[in-house]
């Protein structure tokens, strides 16, 4: 996500052009001794002015990597790797997470899937049943254990599990259907499944344009095996209303945008969220520095690398792309926002980076800014609330925009969370990039009347046709903000844990959601979301859910905090919430 290099002018006369020689004699009244030397032009100016900070950050590039010797950069390579969890440990955090932490409303493989992601966050901060801290194990160290784990070994690996039950058929499955390549291909299909469902729709209403009156606004998933996103059982026989499902999609790829929402949030409500971005990481020339891999979330860089602590963040990533320690690419993001593009054609783009064809690199987060983050299931249950502007007055809202859209926001949630472990690498990510194309995709078809006339949507003057505008993003994301003593995070694999009484935090966000839908006097009906076993009759104020484990009665009054702020009639009414809520003052 690209942003905006700023740089504070010099109060030292610098000369960009030489001035003339001095001599005793007086010049002649003429212009003739400048006639060749160019006017600068202000592009000239900004390009000199850039060409002496790349020389800079260059240059401090340098003395860093001379800094080193070659025995202090082999040192720090095995101190780095003795930071890597042992395989034996690998393998009963993770047969122990598999068998006492089931899954509800998915299948087997996508909860290994989330099962092995999860380790290298246990391992880092000795969760689980972790007596150590591991910070630079990556899912590739997880994924190299599963495949040299021997089923001979399992009274070892079940040592520290208090599991009785010895299961070789669990070991063998996970060593033939997880390898690394069939895992990252795996991952990624689950990626191109959700993206390629808003496609089709999307193109369908384009094939269809001249009976577009006939062109529905909701699919059915038939089965589990047809339709679909990813063979969910849970979402067999419900009605999808695309629209809404769009743009929950569109909030939540955009939510994590630092450049251009969070920051924009923090400028007008003043509120810092914090955040950053996945960049292409050499591992090999990461570990000769000597700082690990939570070091670059923390913004904790040590040894040669501590200078970069003091620096503003453009000048921290040249110098890091200067040490090879990062790769920066970069997609054509306005003919991807016009639509021009297709999601095959993106992830083909030579801005996109093949893991399988360029081993010894990784995705890994560094951090820009320092904050409480935004909460993922906050946002995610606004996503069944979105502005009504969108449409044309006396919208009547569809049975089915509530769930649609709460289950859209969770599908792009579902991306950001597996993309980091997919072979297809996106500056920005695989959720930002697929929201900025389907939302383009969207724009370019609504700027036909018969499309906009189909669906209802509200005229607007300048053509442009967001399926939510970027002050709405702003709002909702800074709404669904963390702050002191009301933080949520789940982890996808947290919003599928199996509770006791047979709900999870998907069900929760649904049935809660239900609740503000009737109270509003919005139609929902509970038959279409059957298969998330809603149980309306049951309390689970007590049980626990999210990462930090709270009960859903401290849980409940945050989501319905955060929906008040923003579910008004006007932008300028969320705005004003939003203000008196961060600014009181």
């Amino acid at each position: 996500m690209g942003g905006v290099l700023m740089t504070k002018r010099c109060k030292k006369e610098t000369r960009l052009f030489p001035c003339p020689k001095k001599t005793n004699q007086l010049p002649k009244k003429t212009n003739s001794h400048f006639k060749n030397i160019p006017i600068p032009t202000s592009s000239s100016k900004i390009q000199i002015l850039e060409n002496i900070i790349k020389a800079e950050r260059k240059k401090t590039a340098n003395q860093i990597k001379n800094s080193i010797t070659k025995e202090e950069r082999k040192a720090n390579v095995q101190d780095w790797k003795n930071k890597i969890a042992p395989q034996k440990e690998i393998m009963q955090d993770l047969i122990s997470t598999i068998i006492k932490s089931p899954m509800s409303l998915i299948d087997k493989d996508m909860a290994y899937t989330f099962d092995i992601m999860a380790v290298e966050g246990r391992a880092e901060n000795a969760h689980g049943t972790f007596e150590s801290h591991y910070p630079n194990t990556t899912k590739t160290d997880v994924l190299n254990a599963i495949t040299k784990a021997d089923p001979a070994q399992l009274r070892e690996y079940y040592a520290k599990t208090g599991i009785q039950k010895e299961s070789k058929d669990l070991v063998n499955y996970l060593k033939e259907n997880f390898t690394k390549i069939k895992f990252q291909n795996r991952v990624q299909g689950y990626i191109d499944s959700i993206v390629e469902l808003q496609e089709d729709w999307l193109e369908g209403i384009e094939k269809n344009i001249s009976t577009i009156d006939k062109y529905s606004d909701s699919i059915v998933f038939k089965n589990s095996k047809n339709g679909a996103p990813n063979k969910m059982s849970c979402l067999k026989g419900m009605e999808v209303n695309m629209l809404a499902w769009l743009r929950g999609a569109y909030l939540t790829a955009s939510m994590d945008t630092l450049r251009g929402i969070r920051d924009e949030g923090f400028k007008k409500y003043g509120k810092q969220t914090g955040g950053g971005e996945g960049y292409l990481i050499n591992m090999k020339k990461l570990q000769e520095y000597g700082i690990d891999l939570n070091d670059l979330s923390k913004m904790n860089y040590r040894g040669a690398l501590e200078p970069l602590n003091n620096m503003p963040h453009d000048k921290r990533l040249d110098i890091l792309e200067n040490l090879k320690i990062i790769t920066r690419k970069s997609l054509p993001l306005e003919d991807i926002a016009q639509g021009e593009y297709t999601w095959e054609k993106i992830k083909t783009h030579p801005g996109t980076t093949n893991l399988q064809k360029n081993p010894g690199f990784e995705d890994q987060y560094i951090r820009e800014e320092k904050g409480l983050g935004v909460g993922d299931d906050k946002v995610i249950f606004m996503c069944g609330f979105l502005p009504q502007e969108f449409y044309k007055d006396g919208h009547k809202r569809s049975g089915t925009e509530t769930e649609s859209g709460i289950l859209g926001g969770l599908s792009s949630d579902f991306i950001d969370t597996v993309s980091k472990s997919s072979h297809i690498i996106m500056p920005g990510g695989q959720d930002y990039i697929a929201g900025l194309h389907l939302n383009g995709r969207w724009k370019k078809l609504a700027q036909d009347k018969r499309v906009r006339n189909r669906f209802g949507i509200r005229e607007n003057p300048d053509g442009d046709y967001d399926l939510l505008t970027k002050d709405q993003l702003i709002a909702y994301t800074m709404a669904g903000a963390n702050t002191i003593g009301k933080t949520l995070h789940s982890s996808q694999r947290h919003f599928f844990l199996d509770k006791p009484g047979e709900t999870c935090m998907v069900s929760e966000l649904l049935k809660l959601g239900y609740a503000h839908a009737m109270i509003r006097g919005i139609p929902m009906d509970l038959n279409n979301i059957r298969n998330f076993k809603i149980n309306l009759g049951k309390n689970f104020d007590e049980t626990k859910f999210t990462f930090e484990s709270k009960p859903l009665r401290e849980i409940k009054p945050m989501l319905n905090e955060c929906l008040n702020l923003v579910d008004t009639p006007t932008q300028q009414q969320r705005e004003d919430n939003l203000r008196k809520f961060y600014l009181p003052n």
